[in-house]
């Protein structure tokens, strides 16, 4: 049962990053919803395939704000999956 409840709430942070990502690129690039959500995924995802136009430093700010949440809620993932499911954890 606690492992359901967190999934769940895995889901709805994954969910409530990507409407941080879409709702923050709309507000700082001025951007079409596809373009922005486009934008976070690749963006969450790091895949690095680039950007649509040329970043200004208020874009670089928030993409690196998005990056770093990513990555984090990523390892809180990451983490709690593995102790779950009993795998092994070097300083965990």
């Amino acid at each position: 049962m606690i492992f359901k409840s967190k999934l769940y709430f895995s889901i709805i942070l994954l969910i409530i990053i990507v409407i941080i990502g879409v709702a923050g690129f709309m507000i700082v690039s001025n951007g079409f919803f596809v373009d922005v959500l486009d934008m976070t995924i690749i963006t969450m995802a790091t895949v690095g395939y680039g950007t649509l136009q040329e970043l200004d430093q208020i874009e670089r700010i928030f993409t690196i704000f998005l990056v770093t949440i990513s990555i984090v809620f990523y390892a809180y993932s990451e983490i709690d999956l593995c102790r779950r499911t009993g795998c092994s954890i070097h300083g965990f």
